[in-house]
């Protein structure tokens, strides 16, 4: 398991769902 694999991930879901929010 990579850590900076899931904290990519993680930061792109992120963003997804605030500008799915917006």
């Amino acid at each position: 398991m990579e850590k900076e694999n899931f904290s990519q991930i993680f930061k792109k879901m992120i963003i997804r769902d605030l500008l799915i929010k917006t």
